[in-house]
């Protein structure tokens, strides 16, 4: 298996900003929260008994390696 592209840092700073030892989110970590953050707020999901959480997670880091990857596709002369 491949190592995944974390993204990087989901928020980054320059270098005077860095503190020592605190690097945060990637951003494939914090577009996975997003993902589960929308599917939460949907009532469906949360009412759901059948609600697979650890399928609800994967779904999410799928979708955020999604993310990831359309971000790399450049569109017309960019």
């Amino acid at each position: 298996m491949s190592e995944i592209d974390s993204g990087g840092p989901a928020f980054p700073m320059s270098h005077e900003q860095k503190q020592t030892g605190v690097w945060g989110l990637t951003k494939r970590e914090w577009f996975a929260g997003m993902a589960l953050q929308g599917h939460l707020a949907n009532a469906s999901t949360t009412t759901n008994t059948s609600c697979d959480r650890e399928g609800l997670v994967n779904d999410c880091f799928l979708m955020a390696d999604a993310m990831l990857r359309a971000g790399e596709v450049k569109i017309g002369n960019d």
